[in-house]
Parts: structure tokens; C-alpha cells; sequence
């Protein structure tokens, strides 16, 4: 009897409820294989994104070699140096940007109605780590600083908060010789010069002085600034503002070149949304390297355009960037939300005391619009920065598209600047 009640007891324990007392054999295979099936697609999607990703790595870095040894100065424009005599040479880096626009929806986004005051440093947050790290940053301004209402497109007039921001930055040096120069007169660009240099920021592009030169020291290193408007780009508003005449230049360029080591040209040119710059800059590019040029940086096209390494008289390298697009947001147009930030080496002598182009590399940047309900609208990415900081694809389907925007943004750059 106590044998036989243990027993009931066991059977009891191991009667539970079993899986095929609820469903039957055929459904729990079927839910079986769903199962299976689902584990599957998510390893093979977890397999494509990883291998997307390695892939955007991988491009990445062969984008970055490519461009590396296209601007790296070979060991025969350097010499033959021991390590100590490099160590004797000394470099200084420039960061260069493109052209900063401020758009009336900037202005609405940058505003802080706790504090009535506009506030534009959350836009450039993830760039300013670039800008601060050089030791010469510069970059064309195509807003003015007025007491006049604020405004954008036809005319551009921008809260004195928008300079302070690029000033607090890092930028020493602001080109302001473009179409936008005269926008309000006279009178107009006299207040935003003198805003400017009251932030102890350089300002060319201007006649309003008697010498147009610009000369900023740094380290050993004495750049001169020079700033032009391709003739003809421009029908009205041309008081103040240096439009291109090779004459002109030429006086201005041999000045430059008696007194400072390195001479920076700016050149407003081109026609408007186009990536490849035509014959008429090509051509006059070769004239301004003629002429005694040791850098050409041109703006207005809008979009990024073709660099290049051209050979002066004396056998130096002369590095051109046609454009270097411009920081304009809320625009339609993708190729305008893609812009460059150059950071050039340059390298002092010690054998004949002359300043040679030592490196050109470059951080691609991405304006962000994460639309109208978002707070901040508007901000810069370090396009190279912020693909790498994706581990896997997103699935959330804005940031899906942002992510693609900005893959195919990348891709854009190597076509143009690279394949160019």
C-alpha cells in the first residue's frame, strides 16, 4: 500500500501540463519553423548591416589614402631630411572653410526665448573641435551685421550673435569679397568690418582700406590674405569689393610675397550649383600660380568642386580648391548640404627659409536638417565621424534615410574631390 501510494505520488509530479496538451503536433511545427525562420532573416540582416558597415569603413579609409597621397609632399619636394632636422622644421596647420551663409531659418532656430537672445553655437558644436585645433583658421562669410532688419537670399543680414558664434569657434580670419559685400551700402559693410575686428578677427575681401593686403603671423609663419571677384561675376554693387584685374593682382601678389612667406588667394567665381569648375577658373587659376599665388581658394558655386596641385615658376606645389561648398541650410538641394573643411600643413625651411606645401587633407561636413519640429533644427556633422559612429544600419525609418543621406553625401565627395 505505501509502495503503491509513492508511486501515485511520482506519477502525479511527472502528469504536468505538457506543450502538446494545448497545441497539436502539426501547429507547434509550423510555429516551429516561424520561429526558425525569423532567427534566420535576423542573423542575415544583421550579417548584410555588418558588412555595410565594414564596407562604409573600408571606403572611408581608402578615400582618405587616395586623397593622402595625392596632397602628401614627396621626399623630393622636402629633401632628404634626418630626424633631427625634421624636428628643427616647423609646421603650422590652417583650417579652411567654405562659405557661411545665415538664413532667416537659422536665425528663428538659433532663438532662445528664455533669454530673448539668439544663440548659434549649438549648430556648430561638432565642428568647432576642428576649427579650434589649428593654429590659423579662416573661412568667407556671405552675411553682414547691420542695424537693419534681418534677412536672407536677395540680401543677407544676420544677429551679431551669428559672428560671435564663428568667432568663439576659432576663426582668425574672415573673407567677406563676395556679392553680398555691398548689400546694404557702404555704410553697411563699415559696421560689419568693424564688428568683426572688434572680435579681433582679420577681415579681407574689402577696399576700404588703402592697402588690401592682409598679412596674419603665426608662429614664425607670416600669411598674406588677398581676396577677389572674378569679373564679370558681379553687375552692380561693385564699390568697395576687389573685382579680378590681373594688373591689379599682380602689384597686390608682389607685395604680398615681399613681406610675408605665404600667399593665400581667395577667388569668388563660378557659376552657381555647378561640382566642376570650367575652363574660365581653371585658366584663371593658372594665372593667379603665375602670377605668384601659393594657395587658391575659390567660393560661390555652391557646390564642392575639384582640387588640384599645379607647379609654379619655381617648381613648388600650388594647391587649388575651386570650391569648398558652402554652410547653407534648409535647401532642397543635397550636393548644397555637403561642404569641406580643409586642414593644410605647411612646412618653413630650414635650408632656404621658404614656406612649402606640406600636407592637404580635409574633414567632409554635413549640414542637418532634422525638420521643423526639432529643437535645435539645424547643425554640422563631421560627416566621416558620425557614419563611423553607427554600429549597425539604423531601423527607425527617418534616421534610415538620414543615414543613407549621408552615405551617398560621402560617396558624392570621393566622385568630385578624389575622381575630379
Amino acid at each position: 500500500m505505501v509502495i503503491e501510494m509513492a508511486r501515485n505520488r511520482r506519477n502525479k509530479r511527472n502528469s504536468g501540463p505538457r506543450i502538446f496538451d494545448y497545441i497539436d503536433r502539426k501547429t507547434f511545427f509550423i510555429i516551429f519553423v516561424i520561429l526558425v525562420g525569423i532567427i534566420i532573416a535576423l542573423l542575415y540582416i544583421s550579417f548584410r548591416s555588418t558588412n555595410e558597415m565594414n564596407r562604409l569603413a573600408k571606403q572611408t579609409e581608402e578615400l582618405n589614402d587616395r586623397f593622402q597621397q595625392i596632397y602628401q609632399a614627396s621626399d623630393e619636394e622636402t629633401g632628404t631630411q634626418t630626424e633631427t632636422e625634421e624636428e628643427k622644421e616647423e609646421t603650422i596647420e590652417l583650417t579652411i572653410l567654405g562659405d557661411i551663409f545665415c538664413t532667416t531659418d537659422q536665425i528663428s532656430d538659433s532663438y532662445d526665448a528664455t533669454n530673448y537672445r539668439y544663440d548659434f553655437r549649438k549648430m556648430f558644436q561638432n565642428i568647432e573641435s576642428v576649427v579650434k585645433q589649428a593654429d590659423l583658421a579662416m573661412g568667407t562669410v556671405e552675411t553682414n551685421f547691420t542695424k537693419q532688419d534681418y534677412t536672407s537670399g536677395t540680401k543677407y543680414n544676420s544677429p551679431t550673435e551669428f559672428a560671435d558664434a564663428l568667432a568663439d569657434m576659432g576663426l582668425d580670419v574672415v573673407n567677406i569679397g563676395t556679392e553680398h559685400a555691398n548689400d546694404y551700402g557702404t555704410e553697411g559693410l563699415t559696421e560689419t568690418k568693424e564688428y568683426w575686428k572688434n572680435k579681433g578677427v582679420t577681415v579681407v575681401g574689402d577696399t576700404l582700406e588703402e592697402n588690401n593686403v592682409r598679412i596674419y603671423q603665426v608662429k614664425e609663419f607670416k600669411i598674406a590674405f588677398l581676396s577677389y571677384i572674378q569679373s564679370g561675376l558681379i553687375t552692380s554693387g561693385q564699390e568697395n569689393v576687389s573685382v579680378y584685374q590681373r594688373e591689379t593682382a599682380k602689384e597686390e601678389i608682389a607685395y604680398a610675397k615681399q613681406n610675408a612667406d605665404f600667399v593665400i588667394v581667395w577667388m569668388h567665381w563660378s557659376s552657381i550649383n555647378q561640382s566642376f569648375a570650367s575652363t574660365n577658373e581653371t585658366e584663371l587659376a593658372d594665372e593667379l600660380v603665375e602670377l605668384g599665388a601659393d594657395m587658391i581658394i575659390g567660393n560661390h558655386s555652391n557646390y564642392v568642386q575639384q582640387m588640384e596641385v599645379k607647379k609654379n615658376s619655381e617648381g613648388k606645389n600650388v594647391f587649388v580648391a575651386y570650391s569648398l561648398g558652402n554652410y547653407l541650410l534648409n535647401t532642397n538641394d543635397t550636393h548644397t548640404q555637403v561642404e569641406l573643411i580643409l586642414k593644410v600643413e605647411l612646412r618653413k625651411s630650414k635650408e632656404d627659409g621658404k614656406v612649402y606645401l606640406q600636407q592637404v587633407d580635409y574633414v567632409p561636413i554635413y549640414a542637418m536638417d532634422y525638420g521643423t519640429t526639432a529643437k535645435p533644427r539645424y547643425e554640422y556633422l563631421d560627416l566621416r565621424t558620425k557614419l563611423e559612429s553607427y554600429e549597425s544600419i539604423p531601423t527607425q525609418e527617418e534616421e534610415k534615410v538620414r543615414y543613407q543621406q549621408m552615405k551617398d553625401a560621402l560617396e558624392w565627395i570621393e566622385e568630385v574631390v578624389v575622381g575630379g
